[in-house]
């Protein structure tokens, strides 16, 4: 960073060319991770207190032995979980692509 300063560049220039490529896997990787569980942060609030959503769907089902109603929405929290998590991933590889591909530019 100090090379950076030292050669003129301003902030803005040093944060994209610097401090951005170095934090992006880490703000990434919470990203994924955050993805996949706020999945399960709605449906625990939907269990709480809810008269409607999948997590009433499940809990609903589950007294009333319809299995096939509870795993049918298991199975599509599961896969909004999955395309969440693909969004955060594609976000990423888009991104990382601009990033390294100005990384190469500027070297």
């Amino acid at each position: 960073m100090r090379l950076m300063h030292l050669m003129g560049a301003s902030r803005l220039t040093t944060f994209w060319r610097v401090q951005l490529p170095f934090a992006a896997p880490y703000l990434f990787s919470g990203l994924r991770a955050c993805a996949a569980l706020s999945v399960v942060g709605a449906v625990v609030g939907e269990f709480v207190g809810s008269s409607a959503g999948l997590g009433y769907v499940i809990r609903s089902s589950t007294s009333d032995l319809a299995t096939d109603r509870m795993f049918a929405a298991l199975a599509l929290l599961g896969v909004m979980g999955g395309l969440l998590y693909g969004f955060v991933v594609l976000i990423e590889r888009t991104l990382f692509g601009v990033l390294m591909r100005e990384l190469k530019a500027a070297t």
